[in-house]
């Protein structure tokens, strides 16, 4: 048993076996992610919460009558505290043993840290801070003028994620080893660090995928923008490259259960994903909202199978039953009886969908202003970020300034030499009129007119 596991035994013991005056200190600020626990545990908590309001139990925050305080949410909150002060309560401390004692066993929830946010940024309607922790399932909006910046740390790869101005990105999928984040609407610039000892999964799973309504950008090491405009998806990649498919939303959002029972929607997906294009730094790609719909008007009836009502149930339900499970497969022989009804379903589906999207040059189709606003951190944030980096990595030589400062501020450092003869390194910012520069050691305020040339490296 690993130092932790013991740690959440012997707390769990104190839960169970003593007063709420023993427990430790390090419990009584415990916080649960609501939206992490399943939907009968939370109800369950309901049922608890219920039973200490009406054994006459406090459960408003800040308020305390001597006895034991629970401070227990509605359902409809997202995140609860827990905050213990004497002892009795029966029913009370019933619901916080149940509570905590779940947070014990359950481990550490992934998740993402919103490293920067400015003007409107919101989960579910509720206003976000710098600092909070987004968890799998959890959807960020930005409005016209805010910006969130989220950092998540993945299989040994930094992977952040930038929105900008009416954006909104749902974290899918976030555990140990991937990332899937899809990108509802507006725009997200995507940096994932390079981790040269672990090689991507093809077959997991790349460590991000960005999917959108008709596209889905995987990557392992680099960092690349992708907007939703009209429900087309346009990608633009700075660094590395990105592997760039279309993506059927309502074929790829069914469970992944029915694709272990049915190889036929194996093949079918498989056509998808086979059709990848690659798209190196410098390039770019779109995946066109109408293109993609004429192409599904050739695809034959496994399109119009996908939408029956059997199937859009199945893309509701986290966890399928077995009978749903059945009525799919049989919807499906109903369909396609024979190997050869299914062999050409499959062969109209890979003429329409087996070309991989088209790679054109950095000028194609991307607005470059929008995309130079999603890439480039505004005034506050650029602050807030370098001297992150300087208190992180104090010191730094120029090859580790070269690859920190990209990463932070989003441009390369470059050399500055001045007409006294004097070199600085460091990355390059109009402001006012001047040059400020932003090196290892600080910030310099440079003229124009101070400088003999800048080698662009």
């Amino acid at each position: 048993m690993s130092d932790q596991s013991s740690r959440r035994e012997e707390l769990a013991r104190k839960i169970l076996e003593n007063s709420t005056e023993t427990w430790p200190d390090e419990l009584k600020a415990l916080h649960v992610p609501m939206r992490s626990m399943p939907v009968d545990l939370r109800q369950k908590l309901n049922d608890l919460t219920k039973s200490a309001q009406s054994a006459g139990q406090p459960v408003a925050p800040g308020r305390a009558v001597g006895s034991p305080v629970v401070r227990l949410p509605v359902i409809r909150s997202r995140v609860f505290r827990i905050v213990t002060a004497g002892a009795g309560g029966v029913a009370a401390a019933a619901a916080a043993t149940f509570v905590v004692y779940l947070a014990l066993f359950r481990g550490a929830t992934p998740h993402a840290t919103l490293v920067f946010s400015d003007g409107a940024v919101t989960r579910d309607a509720q206003s976000l801070a710098a600092g909070a922790q987004i968890i799998s399932g959890e959807t960020i909006a930005v409005g016209d003028q805010g910006v969130a910046v989220l950092n998540a740390e993945r299989a040994g790869r930094q992977t952040l994620l930038r929105l900008r101005g009416a954006a909104e990105l749902e974290l899918e999928v976030l555990n140990s080893e991937r990332i899937v984040a899809r990108l509802h609407r507006g725009g997200t610039y995507a940096q994932v660090d390079a981790a040269p000892d672990v090689a991507p999964d093809v077959a997991a799973g790349w460590p991000l995928a960005v999917v959108t309504p008709f596209a889905q950008a995987s990557v392992a090491g680099t960092a690349f923008t992708v907007e939703v405009s009209g429900g087309s998806t346009l990608l633009a990649t700075q660094e590395g490259s990105v592997v760039l498919r279309r993506r059927w939303n309502e074929l790829e959002d069914l469970p992944p259960h029915l694709f272990a029972r049915s190889s036929f929607l194996a093949r079918v997906r498989q056509i998808f994903v086979d059709a990848s294009a690659t798209v190196p730094a410098g390039s770019e790609s779109a995946v066109d909202a109408d293109d993609f719909a004429r192409r599904l008007e050739q695809s034959g009836a496994i399109a119009i199978i996908l939408n029956d009502s059997v199937f859009l149930a199945l893309r509701r339900s986290n966890v399928p039953t077995e009978d749903e499970i059945q009525r799919a497969l049989a919807r499906l022989d109903q369909a396609f009886p024979t190997p050869e009804d299914r062999n050409e379903s499959l062969r109209l589906l890979a003429t329409a969908f087996g070309q991989p999207p088209l790679v054109r040059t950095s000028d194609f189709a991307i607005d470059q202003a929008r995309r130079l606003a999603l890439v480039e951190p505004g005034d506050g944030e650029r602050e807030r970020r370098y001297e992150a980096l300087r208190a992180a990595r104090p010191g730094m030589d120029a090859a580790t300034f070269r690859r920190e400062a990209l990463r932070a501020l989003g441009k390369a450092p470059q050399e500055v030499r001045l007409q006294n003869g004097e070199t600085i390194f460091g990355v390059i910012f109009g402001e006012n009129g001047k040059y400020r520069i932003y090196t290892a050691d600080g910030i310099r305020v440079v003229a124009p007119d101070a400088i003999e040339e800048i080698r662009f490296n």
